[in-house]
């Protein structure tokens, strides 16, 4: 899917990056207990970038490149890119050592001056976020969704307010081109805003549902069911595979409840056609 539609759009650095990507995250595994490839991640944000229509080539290279240098013992100025992109990296790249707050504080503003790297780390933690259950301790997850609160939402509202401010202040001193590319960015970022923001609320009603399934929370599982199918394609990327997975389940609990059948029956869950309505929506997601 990617290549696809990088070489329909002519995205020339995505192309050279994506064997490159391959390469360097050979063998690794993700967190948790399915030792998911960890060339995975990069993969699934980029496709998350270009489901949003952040088909920048820049965006996409230096997505697919954001943890090389972390992981893999590259530095940036070894890399295939651009230095645009290289420095985009470079900002996103964390040290070895814990930060202390101070040291969060610069590097997190230092990300939201460069629109890249701020699209790149909005991404990975819209990434992380979805399957994060998956391979973090309870006390990790906690920590992570503390962070998320106190850097995230504030950063992406501050770049906001710098370019929309930029804009208007140099207006007179910019080019038509400029202009566009400024007001680009401010979409851009409007856009992820409202994505993630949608996501959450749905995915926040999803993980309220309890584990145990009665005929009492038909009403509840109804509106989480209708709050999902209310997202567009690209939001129901965004909610993650760990809340769909538990939103399925209790419809089809509920399902059996409500309707009970014989076990050899068959019957179409409202599950199955909501894949097969996604998928129509969205292509396959492969590389």
């Amino acid at each position: 899917y990617i290549k696809t539609c990088a070489s329909i759009k002519q995205m020339h650095q995505t192309l050279k990056v994506l064997p490159y990507v391959r390469e360097q995250h050979a063998g690794q595994v993700r967190k948790g207990r399915e030792a998911v490839p960890y060339v995975y991640h990069p993969l699934l944000m980029a496709c998350h970038a270009m489901a949003l229509n952040l088909d920048d080539d820049r965006l996409v290279s230096a997505v697919l490149l954001h943890d090389v240098c972390e992981d893999c013992g590259i530095t940036p100025d070894e890399l295939p890119v651009d230095e645009e992109i290289k420095e985009a990296v470079r900002l996103v790249t964390k040290k070895d050592s814990p930060y202390t707050e101070d040291e969060k504080e610069q590097y997190y503003s230092e990300i939201a001056k460069n629109p890249i790297a701020l699209m790149v780390k909005l991404l990975d933690r819209c990434c992380n976020v979805s399957g994060m259950a998956a391979g973090f301790s309870r006390e990790k997850l906690v920590n992570y969704i503390n962070e998320t609160e106190q850097w995230f939402y504030p950063m992406l509202q501050q770049a906001k307010t710098d370019l929309e401010a930029a804009l208007s202040d140099h207006s007179g001193n910019l080019t038509d081109e400029e202009k566009d590319a400024l007001q680009s960015q401010i979409d851009q970022i409007d856009k992820a805003l409202t994505a993630i923001e949608n996501a959450e609320t749905v995915r926040e009603t999803i993980e309220a549902l309890p584990d145990t399934i009665t005929k009492q929370e038909g009403d509840a599982i109804d509106a989480a069911k209708e709050a999902y199918c209310a997202l567009t394609g690209r939001e129901k990327i965004l909610v993650g595979e760990t809340a769909r997975t538990k939103l399925d389940r209790a419809v089809r609990i509920l399902e059996k409840l409500l309707y009970p059948v014989e076990e050899d029956d068959y019957y179409w869950s409202w599950s199955e056609s909501q894949k097969k309505a996604e998928e129509k929506q969205n292509p396959s997601t492969g590389a």
